[in-house]
């Protein structure tokens, strides 16, 4: 059978285990589209697509991936078939793709599906066995070195206490004892709520990269990640997130290589955003202090250790003396920015001045000296780096298997040599500053120098994104519900570098036209500015037409921009309303106040949530679960960050428009994925209302509303309410 053929086949199932399912015709377009990169050599290897809700998108990028790589790898070897990897942003549209994933198994579709997440995530049973141990026989091979009072003067914080109280030490026990009896995968999102660990107890017991090898007496089936990594071995469908897809780039240590594999982006608006988190670079003061000062004592025991283990020469009095070095560099430099810093922070409000980010330009750091130290600073570090990575990578080669202590301090290298890279990467880019890069310094709310970290990001990715991801990968379905702006894909092609001729571009049409007509969207021309000058105003406003919405609606979302205003208009709210709202941390987390909701609403009582900028996505409340959703204002982003200001300024020196380049296309894509918590079936109806005047009175709003769905839409003024 050929693709068209198969997915009909697949569909076809789905159609005899599900009576009432049909395909709509956005859907099938799409099918058609992703058929048509994957037969047609002469096609693009990639999609853009943007799916409004209720397109089916999952189901209709899935279908036809399986029938490709079932037709596909028919015709190549078991070591060379293509995989489909299906990445999110979000942990609960995950959820909801396992719905899918199973739908389509029910269905007769013959495959596997596997969730991966990061190696840190699993407890390594090794490590575990270790913490459990009286505290009289664990060997003290990692205490820290004691360099006087020094360490207090520059603000190093005090060490963590190495002690597991027995309470921790009693989880991890049971937490074991689970693992055995198969009641628990291993990962830590899984593990009870009764046995969920202290921070630094899952630190101490998480697996490591660098002594997770086939040298451990637990390695194999026994091990979580080691089983988790057979798993995603023969899956055919790894499901993951964006992060996890960048992050896995460089060594494709858990996903399978981008060359053989069809990725499925959902939520691609994210993508940019993900990407950057990668890339960006940091050096943090505190913890580069802490290694050349309390560290030493462990490093010195790991590489000796290290090197016994792999038979190697032993470079520990260098790596030593090169540390020492490196501190002595490191206080004068720490001290200077800090200097630096305050001077700066001088010209600021008060209120801003624990909390301000001191920008760098080029211009600062090629003539204030900073290179100098830097230099210093990196052509020892360089040499510690290969030196500690050289002793791990022949204790991964060696055939020799780690005692519990061994493994504790060899772990604890791959730690230190961590930070000891991450400080390399910053310092690079910095020696090699760009007039397009974003450089700063943020000082932490304590006292010394070395409370600040220094940081460091590309202000565009797009020729990375393109050079490590889609030139690579061997083909792709970016989609989104928001994903184009002002009726095209402008502003994804800039940011993430995968336009046309590379991709094939689409925009599917709605399947909820009636459902939006028999809809409202409520418009405020006088309602008060939503500026903070007159904040309390336009709060109370809200209160009053939350108070009018939510006497004849059940199920209500009002959404802010900032906690700050949610906080207030809660504080407004009459008591009888307040005892029906569910805020947003206040009254529980996210999954617990939407279960909380589900549960009212289906006694029949009534409940409004209250949320931020998390609740307009990835929130799925249909029908009856939710009539109304309220926005208190237009969302334009948060463009203070360093890189964000440092790509306004770039653009607007090249002679382009920041506000309507990157400001506004924000904003578009946030109001339409808010509008879009309301219709997310056929059977949907509702009302949304926009507190925010300025949609009706700025010249941007009318291109804003144009692309908004269909709704039939009311005017409230002072004078009167028509439509």
């Amino acid at each position: 059978m050929n693709i068209q053929q198969t997915i009909r086949k697949i569909i076809d199932g789905v159609k005899t285990h599900l009576a009432d399912f049909e395909v709509r015709d956005s859907q099938l377009q799409f099918m058609d589209a992703i058929t048509d990169i994957c037969e047609n050599k002469d096609s693009p290897n990639n999609i853009i697509a943007e799916l409004p809700t209720g397109t089916g998108k999952s189901l209709g990028s899935l279908i036809p991936a399986l029938a490709y790589t079932q037709v596909t790898n028919e015709k190549r070897s078991k070591d060379d078939t293509i995989k489909i990897c299906y990445s999110t942003a979000t942990i609960s549209l995950q959820k909801q793709l396992l719905r899918d994933v199973e739908l389509l198994r029910a269905s007769g579709v013959d495959f596997k599906a596997h969730i991966v997440v990061g190696r840190g995530r699993f407890i390594c049973k090794r490590n575990a066995l270790a913490l459990m141990r009286p505290d009289s026989e664990q060997a003290n091979l990692l205490t820290e070195q004691n360099s006087g009072d020094k360490n207090n003067d520059v603000g190093l914080p005090p060490p963590e206490s190495t002690t597991i109280s027995e309470v921790e030490k009693t989880k991890v026990k049971k937490a074991i004892y689970q693992l055995k009896d198969d009641e628990w995968t291993g990962i830590v999102d899984d593990l009870d709520r009764e046995l969920t660990m202290e921070d630094r107890t899952w630190r101490r017991v998480r697996a490591d990269a660098n002594t997770c090898n086939r040298q451990c007496q637990y390695w194999g089936s026994g091990c979580p990640f080691v089983k988790n990594r057979m798993d995603t071995e023969s899956a055919d469908v790894i499901i993951t997130n964006h992060a996890m897809v960048f992050a896995d780039l460089e060594k494709s240590a858990i996903l399978p290589a981008p060359e053989r594999t069809l990725h499925i982006l959902d939520e691609a608006h994210h993508l940019v955003d993900n990407f950057h988190g990668t890339m960006e670079r940091k050096m943090s003061f505190s913890a580069l202090y802490d290694t050349c000062t309390r560290q030493l004592g462990a490093i010195s025991t790991g590489i000796a250790m290290g090197s016994e283990i792999a038979d190697i020469k032993n470079h520990e009095h260098e790596v030593n003396q090169r540390l020492v070095r490196v501190r002595d560099a490191l206080l004068p430099f720490m001290q200077f920015l800090d200097d630096r810093y305050h001077q700066y922070a001088e010209t600021l409000p008060v209120s801003e001045r624990d909390k301000a980010i001191w920008r760098l330009d080029t211009n600062y750091i090629t003539q204030s000296g900073m290179l100098d130290s830097m230099h210093v600073i990196y052509d020892d570090l360089v040499v510690v780096r290969q030196k500690i990575a050289s002793v791990i990578e022949e204790i991964n080669a060696a055939d020799k298997e780690l005692n519990i202590d061994e493994a504790q301090v060899i772990g604890q290298l791959g730690v230190h040599h961590n930070n000891i890279d991450s400080s390399c990467t910053l310092l690079t880019m910095y020696l090699n500053a760009k007039d397009t890069d974003a450089f700063w310094y943020k000082r932490h709310q304590a006292k010394g120098s070395a409370s600040a970290t220094l940081f460091g990001a590309k202000v565009n990715v797009s020729e990375d994104m393109k050079a490590l991801f889609w030139e690579r990968i061997h083909k792709s379905i970016a989609m989104s519900a928001t994903l184009s702006n002002d009726g095209a894909f402008s502003s994804f092609n800039h940011e993430s570098g995968l336009a046309q001729p590379s991709a094939c571009e689409y925009r599917f049409n709605t399947p909820f036209t009636e459902a939006f007509q028999y809809s409202s969207l409520h418009l405020y021309p006088d309602f008060p500015e939503p500026d903070w000058r007159n904040e309390t105003a336009h709060s109370q406003s809200i209160v009053d037409e939350l108070i009018r919405f939510m006497s004849y609606h059940r199920a209500g979302l009002q959404l802010f921009v900032s906690k700050r205003q949610m906080n207030e208009v809660v504080s407004l709210l009459p008591p009888a309303l307040r005892e029906s709202t569910l805020v947003q941390g206040v009254d529980g987390a996210r999954s617990q106040i939407i279960e909380t909701h589900r549960k009212k609403i289906d006694k029949g009582e009534l409940s409004l949530l209250i949320g931020v900028a998390s609740f307009s996505e990835g929130l799925d409340l249909k029908k009856h679960y939710l009539t109304f959703v309220g926005i208190a204002k237009l969302s334009f982003g948060s463009f203070n960050e360093p890189r964000k200001i440092t790509e306004s300024e770039n653009l607007q020196a090249s002679g382009g428009n920041p506000f309507m380049q990157l400001t506004l296309p924000c904003a578009e894509k946030a109001l339409q994925q808010s509008v879009g918590r309301l219709i997310r079936s056929i059977e949907c109806r509702g009302e949304v209302a926009i507190f925010d005047k300025r949609i009706l009175t700025k010249r941007y709003g009318a291109g804003l509303l144009e692309r908004l769905p269909p709704f039939y839409r009311e005017f409230h003024t002072r004078q009167q309410r028509y439509g």
